[in-house]
């Protein structure tokens, strides 16, 4: 016998975006805090030549952070005049999980180079550059559209 999957109201599943999304952006503060203090009391013996090549490496990842998502963003369309919003998240929630674990995969990427080569300019600006993306692309600025 078949069991008949009910709707989802659009409310529901909007919430379920809005979770996800805050999940995700506590989880990247709370690593950047997380890796800021284990910086302080943990010292790497890194020395300054061998980590240059590394640090270059965690500012690309800077860059991809801002950009691929941006690229990707514009792949999610806002829904038209009188769409109904259940069917829209269904049909773009899988590209807005992406969107979102890449900002939050490049810019945490950034800070495990940062607190790894002992440079706590990198490991804030891949805070914050995967923090500034995740809020571009929030779901009621997706909503909203571009």
């Amino acid at each position: 016998m078949k069991e008949r999957r009910a709707a989802l109201s659009a409310d529901r599943v909007g919430m379920t975006a809005r979770v996800i999304h805050a999940a995700i952006m506590g989880g990247l503060a709370v690593a950047f805090a997380i890796m800021l203090y284990l910086g302080t009391v943990m010292e790497f013996g890194l020395g300054a030549e061998s980590t240059r090549p590394i640090k270059f490496a965690g500012y690309g990842l800077i860059a991809f952070a801002v950009v691929v998502p941006y690229v990707l963003r514009g792949r999610i369309a806002a829904p038209r005049q009188g769409e109904d919003l259940s069917q829209w998240w269904g049909a773009n929630l899988p590209k807005c999980l992406i969107l979102w674990a890449l900002a939050e995969g490049l810019g945490l990427g950034a800070m495990m180079v940062g607190w790894l080569v002992g440079e706590p300019t990198l490991l804030a600006l891949g805070a914050a550059a995967g923090l500034a993306v995740l809020f571009v692309t929030r779901p009621a600025a997706l909503l909203s559209g571009p």
